[in-house]
């Protein structure tokens, strides 16, 4: 009987702390998605008098969400996904969008007064004279 209850007690245990994981990993992917969503309308105020600017930044977001969404489902292909990988699929999944996110914030502070060699040709939209709020997205 003490055997019992003790394997009750461990896979209570650990399942609190794979819920424990998965909310802290998870609160860090909904934490960087809204840093994100803040990036891209200070990004879209600094240039909204440029609308060809606008329509294909635009698009280039359409782009990088379905590129994003793509990437997980090749990492995890299966249909049932619960099944095939298990009960930290959740977590997994949370982990692969914070570090796709991640990319995606250091790729939009590219547009950050900080980040750009504003003597380079190449920096296109992104030199300073192209933007009027100068803050860095993450402060």
């Amino acid at each position: 009987m003490k055997q019992i209850f003790t394997l009750l007690i461990l896979a209570l245990l650990s399942t609190s702390a794979t819920f424990a994981q998965e909310r802290n990993v998870c609160g860090d992917y909904l934490k960087m998605k809204k840093e994100i969503e803040n990036s891209l309308q200070v990004i879209l105020k600094d240039h909204a008098d440029e609308p060809l600017f606008l329509a294909k930044f635009k698009k280039a977001q359409v782009a990088w969400d379905s590129y994003r969404d793509a990437q997980i489902e090749m990492i995890f292909p299966e249909t049932d996904k619960q099944k095939e990988y298990g009960n930290f699929y959740p977590t997994c999944r949370c982990s692969w969008l914070l570090t796709f996110a991640n990319q995606r914030l250091d790729y939009l502070l590219k547009w950050s007064s900080n980040t750009n060699n504003e003597e380079d040709a190449c920096n296109g939209s992104m030199n300073s004279t192209k933007r009027k709020s100068h803050i860095k997205f993450n402060e």
